[in-house]
């Protein structure tokens, strides 16, 4: 059986070009370059970028379509909102239906 990381290799180029197709998701601009998401390639994780919280929430839910359509569960309890300011620390954020918390710093 395949572990997660190994699944997450395979699709990576996958999702990312399924976050950037989907529209509203407001990209960060760097330089010339639009990001909307970073990967962590040693392991199985991914950080969305938005401008906008509107934006952030597209960016999560075609996350979400992504791993439905692919049968790769993510693990919500291990999943948060980090931001740089606390603009949206009252916002509600979801994966799949399921609140997210919001976090000033990545939990240890």
């Amino acid at each position: 059986m395949f572990s997660a990381q190994i699944y997450f290799k395979i699709y990576i180029n996958d999702i990312v070009q399924y976050i950037t197709r989907t529209n509203g998701i407001d990209p960060v601009s760097v330089g010339q370059t639009n990001l909307n998401c970073l990967l962590y390639a040693a392991a199985d994780d991914i950080v969305l970028i938005s401008r906008s919280k509107h934006g952030l929430q597209k960016c999560l839910n075609a996350v979400n379509e992504f791993s439905q359509a692919w049968h790769m569960p993510i693990n919500t309890q291990k999943s948060n909102i980090q931001q740089k300011q606390q603009i949206y620390m009252n916002e509600n954020f979801s994966l799949g239906g399921i609140k997210l918390d919001c976090v000033r710093k990545r939990p240890a």
